[in-house]
């Protein structure tokens, strides 16, 4: 058996415990599992690890996109700063079919003030290319 499959048998053994503890509902002295379903199981986790990473990827990239486009500096996910929040904007405009494509425009050409006194400023489309800004846009009215 080499090292890796003795590690894999090892984290079994003690998931299964855990199992036994807080459930009770796994048949003590089960028949261990054989090689085939050992690499058929670890195969499973990091196929689920890499599917949640590749999942959570959007969001990291988008929050990155907000970061290096400034918009940090007025916004934030879920309070007022100078402008509205994240969530808040998203309530607005759950719903408008044109959302995307009016706030695009929105945070491109800047705007009168909507949320208050202060207007919003234009972003120059060298700091955020078009492909960028329709997907911060989208991640921002994703914002629960």
């Amino acid at each position: 058996m080499s090292a890796r499959q003795a590690d894999t048998r090892l984290a079994l053994k003690q998931a299964t415990a855990v199992a036994q503890t807080h459930h009770g509902d796994i048949e003590v002295g089960a028949q261990p599992l054989k090689d085939t379903a050992v690499k058929k199981l670890s195969s499973l986790v990091a196929v689920l690890a890499l599917a949640g990473a590749w999942s959570a990827m959007p969001a990291l990239a988008s929050q990155q996109l907000a970061t290096k486009s400034g918009c940090f500096a007025c916004h934030m996910p879920d309070r007022k700063l100078v402008g509205p929040s994240y969530k808040e904007i998203a309530a607005k405009y759950k719903g408008r079919a044109d959302a995307v494509a009016f706030l695009s425009k929105r945070v491109r050409d800047g705007g009168p003030g909507t949320w208050g006194k202060v207007p919003m400023a234009p972003t120059d489309a060298k700091r955020l290319p078009d492909a960028d800004l329709k997907t911060l846009v989208t991640w921002i009215l994703a914002t629960p």
